[in-house]
């Protein structure tokens, strides 16, 4: 049972639900790397800000959306291309979904910058996405219009667009060995060698995991988007990692966009003979 008196419908209507995927997983991957980066970041920096932002959002509206992602989730699994959402929201809602959106502009700027984060500024499609799935909120509560369907994404003309300018990388190769467990205690570590290599502008980063015991939700996600922002320089990323880990890869989904080279843990040979 809602807290709120008063609710109003909002409908988006043609929600295409590969877009609401990849936003939504894109969404996790800024928010796992800014977890990493925001110790080190003073108050009242981006990641910051996006954090508390998101905190008083999920204390003011907790379990207002549920029903409806939960019928996205639902459509997803059948295989469905889009749907047709109702939300159930108090009309305050209307303004968060404003801060909201100026708070993920400024995320994207920050991401933009390159200089603190591995990840990638939302790409365009999924912008315009974001774009229309909150201004649909402003329009027809606010404005009182009746909803307009998704109609797809339309390229900015090339020259309003301000896509990510690639790094030119140099020559050579950068070797970070890194061992124990890749999780949100260690990632920052390695995430901070990354964007040395990064710095340094070498042509191949070979990550040497051959040591690692195991990854979780954080360290995979941070090799996904080390793996995008190389190839945004225009550099390599060449990743050696335990055979005891390949089943963890192989469910992950990400054998084929990573490439990773399965080796055996080089302290094996050692433990079997001292057994």
């Amino acid at each position: 049972m809602s807290e709120y008196e008063h609710m109003v419908e909002v409908r988006l209507l043609e929600t295409p639900i590969e877009l609401w995927r990849r936003a939504s997983a894109h969404h996790e991957a800024i928010q796992r790397e800014l977890d990493i980066v925001k110790a080190d970041l003073p108050k009242g920096s981006v990641p910051h800000q996006l954090s508390e932002l998101l905190e008083e959002l999920d204390l003011r509206f907790a379990g207002v959306g549920d029903p409806t992602r939960q019928e996205l989730f639902a459509a997803a699994e059948r295989g469905e291309h889009q749907i047709d959402l109702v939300y159930r929201i108090p009309p305050e809602a209307v303004a968060a979904a404003k801060r909201l959106d100026e708070m993920l502009d400024a995320v994207d700027e920050f991401c933009r910058a390159g200089e603190r984060l591995l990840t990638l500024a939302t790409p365009p499609e999924l912008v315009s996405f974001r774009k229309w799935s909150l201004g649909e909120f402003v329009r027809q509560v606010d404005n009182g219009q009746k909803p307009t369907p998704w109609s797809g994404f339309r390229p900015e003309p090339e020259s309003s667009a301000s896509p990510e300018t690639p790094t030119s990388p140099g020559e050579g190769e950068e070797l970070i060995r890194f061992e124990g467990d890749l999780d949100l205690a260690s990632s920052g570590a390695l995430r901070n060698r990354i964007l040395g290599a990064r710095r340094g502008r070498a042509s191949q980063v070979t990550l040497d995991l051959s040591r690692v015991e195991m990854v979780d939700s954080v360290g995979i996600s941070l090799l996904i988007t080390a793996h995008a922002r190389l190839k945004e320089d225009g550099a390599v990323m060449r990743l050696i990692v335990p055979t005891s880990l390949r089943r963890l890869f192989e469910i992950s989904g990400i054998i084929e966009l990573l490439n990773p080279e399965f080796v055996k843990d080089p302290r094996e040979p050692a433990l079997a003979e001292g057994s």
